[in-house]
């Protein structure tokens, strides 16, 4: 089993009920866009222009999952590109730090409530890695929902 599969493997195990999987899909898009309203504040200079922190990490971060799973690091890195758009949006027109601060809890009750009702504590509980996964598990779980919709067609 590669690197990928391990890492899967373990997250899914934490998130077996579709009640979890639900409040996961909301909670970590929450946290996401948080995440990235809050990193449009600070810049970097890349050839004497500021650029935000924001699109940088996305650009790390998806070279990270190419390096796990081309296919899905593909589609994670298109899910995470439009979160950063709307997280640009969210930036410009409002306050950053109140945003990060609504969004960032409101995704971690989601988070808390699916694993009330999972029965399991958190994955990077156990393993912080698996917090990396989680995108790539959102990405996956809409893509079992999407195929599932149209094999009943």
């Amino acid at each position: 089993m590669n690197r990928f599969q391990q890492l899967m493997n373990g997250y899914a195990a934490y998130h077996t009920k579709n009640i979890t999987k639900f409040t996961h899909l909301i909670g970590i898009t929450y946290i996401i866009i948080g995440l990235q309203v809050l990193f449009f504040i600070p810049t970097i200079n890349i050839m004497s222009q500021p650029v935000a922190l924001a699109p940088v990490l996305l650009m790390f971060v998806s070279l990270y999952y190419f390096t796990l799973n081309a296919a899905l690091a593909l589609f994670t890195s298109l899910y995470l590109s439009i979160l950063t758009m709307l997280s640009y949006i969210l930036y410009l027109y409002g306050t950053p730090v109140t945003m990060f601060a609504e969004l960032f809890v409101f995704g971690w009750l989601l988070q808390f409530i699916g694993h009330y009702f999972e029965g399991k504590k958190p994955a990077f509980l156990e393993d912080m890695r698996l917090s990396f996964v989680a995108p790539m598990f959102v990405v996956h779980e809409l893509k079992d929902l999407i195929i599932a919709k149209y094999d009943r067609v």
